[in-house]
């Protein structure tokens, strides 16, 4: 029984590579249409932590163009996440470098005045100076981070290697369908 397993496994894993190209291979009308692949990125605009990238052609494409491309809704959605939750997140920063500005500035205030312990006044201007940086960075980062997956070369992907591998056969087999179909359309006679 298993001799037999591993003979259909070794048949099913010679015809899928042949298979898999039939389906591939385009029309004479897609021939020349560059194909969507996924490359090493070369001297990167950005900088970069993921160097692969899909490609079409020899422009980069950001992991959200890619999720429209293949009209994937589902990933699409989640390369969108980070980005609409981000106000909040800005909101938050605001609020907190508001909050360490103004006592910032009371710390200050207080210790340029001699009316209380200069330990607790220092503290709270050098703390409210902290605050202030932290809310800051909290801001910015918020605001700049969650556009990545719009950026092409895309600096982190939100996608896995295996995510954008499937969706640049799904586009290459939409273009090469449509391309295709076109054609056909263009050669049939008018009804």
């Amino acid at each position: 029984m298993f001799k037999d397993l591993r003979l259909w496994s070794l048949m099913v894993l010679m015809l899928a590579p042949s298979w898999a190209g039939a389906q591939s291979r385009p029309c004479p009308a897609a021939r020349h249409i560059p194909q969507l692949t996924i490359d090493r990125i070369q001297d990167p605009a950005l900088p970069v932590t993921d160097e692969w990238q899909a490609f079409w052609g020899p422009m980069a494409l950001s992991d959200m163009q890619l999720t429209q491309l293949a009209g994937d809704d589902v990933l699409n959605d989640a390369t969108r996440a980070e980005v609409n939750a981000r106000g909040t997140w800005v909101y938050m920063g605001m609020m907190l470098a508001g909050a360490g500005t103004a006592a910032s500035s009371a710390g200050w205030m207080l210790f340029g005045q001699d009316k209380l312990d200069q330990r607790l006044s220092l503290s709270l201007a050098i703390g409210g100076l902290v605050l202030g940086v932290a809310g800051v960075l909290l801001t910015t980062e918020s605001m700049q981070t969650p556009l990545e997956p719009l950026l092409a070369p895309t600096p982190v992907h939100r996608l896995s290697r295996e995510q954008m591998r499937d969706l640049v056969v799904r586009v290459n087999q939409r273009i090469y369908r449509e391309v295709c179909k076109a054609a056909e359309d263009a050669q049939s006679p008018d009804e």
